[in-house]
């Protein structure tokens, strides 16, 4: 875990073309490395990936001259993932290809968006504490304490 309270952050604008979500993801490993932050890097990846993605899909569709902005900012051991398109409404996915959405959901302690009147931004959080969800009492290591072994099994 890291203690570094210090704000760091780092930011590249890509124009919209196949390479953006590679050297999206070379800034990512690179500033998660220097941060100290390698235990957040294949989930921080992951989730780059797919939003640099979902952005260049919209973005070609409907202002293939411009330029998408990838933001990481780190406080601690928390992370922060901004990918900023000039697309100023929420581009409907498709069923389909909203898988890449529940997996960002499913690994991020949190995700969203936020508009303004000259773009959007579609941010997520990870974290390397362990989730709320884990905070409870521990189960035992060994055997399935809810149920109940029958007499004279082994």
């Amino acid at each position: 875990m890291t203690s570094d309270p210090r704000p760091r952050s780092m930011s590249l604008t890509l124009p919209v073309t196949g390479s953006a979500t590679i050297k999206a993801r070379v800034l990512t490993t690179y500033a998660l490395m220097w941060w100290g932050l390698a235990c957040l890097l294949d989930d921080a990846r992951l989730v780059v990936s797919e939003l640099m993605e979902n952005a260049i899909k919209a973005v070609s569709l409907h202002e293939p001259q411009s330029e998408i902005g990838l933001r990481l900012s780190a406080v601690g051991g928390s992370l922060m993932i901004g990918i900023e398109d000039p697309l100023t409404t929420v581009v409907p996915c498709p069923r389909a290809g909203a898988r890449g959405l529940r997996l960002v959901s499913g690994i991020t302690d949190d995700w969203g968006v936020r508009q303004s009147e000259t773009s959007k931004v579609v941010w997520a959080s990870l974290s390397d504490e362990p989730p709320t969800y884990l905070s409870g009492t521990p189960w035992p290591a060994v055997g399935e304490p809810w149920r109940k072994k029958r007499a004279g099994a082994g």
